[in-house]
């Protein structure tokens, strides 16, 4: 996966640039056919820490102070009030 590519290179201190280059030296292009810049790296790495972080969220749900309304609705019959 390109995304663990970028990653473990970016934890051996390799820079964005240089990761950039790396990729389009060994034949990755962007999902438009595109060499990779510096801006694409730090790009893929962002948006799956932010895409991480939304999934994991957690939330809590509590329900307080309700009650049932049941509306009465007439059903409509075949040929019946058909000019309302």
């Amino acid at each position: 996966m390109l995304y663990q590519i970028i990653k473990q290179k970016h934890e051996s201190s390799m820079g964005y640039r240089k990761i950039a280059q790396w990729l389009n030296e060994n034949g990755y292009t962007t999902p438009r056919g595109h060499e990779f810049k510096n801006t694409h790296v730090f790009s893929i790495l962002k948006k799956k820490k932010l895409r991480d972080k939304r999934l994991n969220i957690r939330h809590k749900f509590e329900i307080k102070n309700t009650s049932l309304i049941v509306l009465e609705i007439p059903i409509m019959l075949e040929g019946e009030n058909e000019h309302i």
